[in-house]
């Protein structure tokens, strides 16, 4: 295997052999349509600009003639405010996957506003094939909650979306993420029945279920989470087994294989909108998540004890620090 040499930081720089896959999490841009009540995104970075843009297509193409696996992640703020970024950095990606013969995946975290069926058809020729979309429950309640940048809800133009794309042919897949909260486990029984209704035993749509947490946004304290850990878990038996009694499959942190988190892998970075490189999406305000930065030659400024901290569970194997190493010791 042909090694990669990355550039380091002074004193603290670590020369990386990477392996033959790379994961980008990428922010095209970190402004947003929404303003979730629970979000702990500040939006004061608006969209990547030309150097950002230029310094990831160079790392991929630095990386090409090793790779057998590309994954493009797309982030945000909402990311598809910055769709012509994305079109631009996925083409040259298929370009130069198809010229040093590795493989390009990619998927999307979006609040669904913008994913029309035609944008759902054009990110599907672009290879972006996977789309996580969060709700809090049936209307009344997901609308206090998942309010856009103008305080309205935000429910029906997301829900319309998704029959859209229930409508289509289109072969993508749509994780749709549910947040358990103290006051909303009647909603969520009566969205997953509601969504069964509509699109029936579709099986590109798939149910993610999670608990609201307090993440560092200004509304932590408002929050309706749910604190008793016994009560936590009730919850999650009561909603996963209705998902699947609906036949929706079902994924949920009870599961019994073990979860290995993104930002605990080697090669995966966070790409930021002015060039920082992270690991994690939710400690995007932590400095201990800012362990590098991307030139525009492709290149990458790591820090080595930054970096350790982040992928010590691949060496302790601690399930916990896999699992979850900004919070675990």
């Amino acid at each position: 295997m042909k090694s990669v040499q990355l550039e380091t930081m002074p004193a603290k720089g670590v020369l990386l052999i990477l392996n033959k896959s790379l994961k980008l999490i990428i922010l095209p841009t970190e402004e947003c349509n929404f303003r979730c009540k629970y979000c702990y995104e500040n939006f004061e970075i608006g969209k990547m600009n030309p150097e950002v843009v230029m310094g990831i297509k160079n790392l991929i193409k630095n990386r090409s003639d090793d790779l057998e696996f590309l994954y493009l992640d797309w982030f945000g703020g909402e990311p598809l405010l910055a769709f012509d970024i994305i079109r631009d950095i996925m083409e040259y990606s298929i370009s130069l996957s198809e010229k040093y013969n590795f493989a390009v995946s990619s998927g999307m975290t979006t609040n669904g506003s913008l994913l029309t069926a035609n944008k759902h058809k054009e990110l599907n020729e672009l290879k972006v094939t996977r789309f996580q979309i969060s709700f809090d429950g049936d209307s009344p309640i997901h609308d206090t909650l998942r309010v856009t940048k103008h305080n309205s809800g935000s429910f029906d133009i997301i829900y319309n979306n998704l029959l859209n794309f229930h409508d289509s042919d289109t072969d993508n897949n749509i994780t749709v993420r549910m947040h358990l909260n103290r006051n909303n486990l009647e909603s969520v029984e009566s969205f997953l029945e509601k969504l069964h209704r509509d699109v029936g035993n579709d099986n590109r749509f798939s149910i993610l279920v999670e608990q609201l947490r307090k993440m560092g946004g200004k509304n932590d304290s408002k929050i309706p989470v749910i604190n008793e850990e016994r009560e936590r878990q009730s919850s999650y038996k009561r909603i996963i087994e209705k998902s699947k009694s609906l036949g929706f499959r079902t994924l949920s942190p009870m599961d019994d294989e073990i979860h290995v988190c993104y930002a605990s892998m080697f090669s995966s970075y966070v790409i930021r909108s002015k060039g920082e490189i992270g690991k994690c999406t939710v400690a995007l305000y932590d400095d201990k998540n800012t362990i590098g930065f991307l030139s525009t030659n492709g290149k990458v400024q790591l820090d080595k004890k930054k970096l350790e901290y982040w992928v010590r569970g691949q060496f302790s194997k601690n399930p916990e620090q896999l699992a979850c190493p900004l919070y675990s010791r």
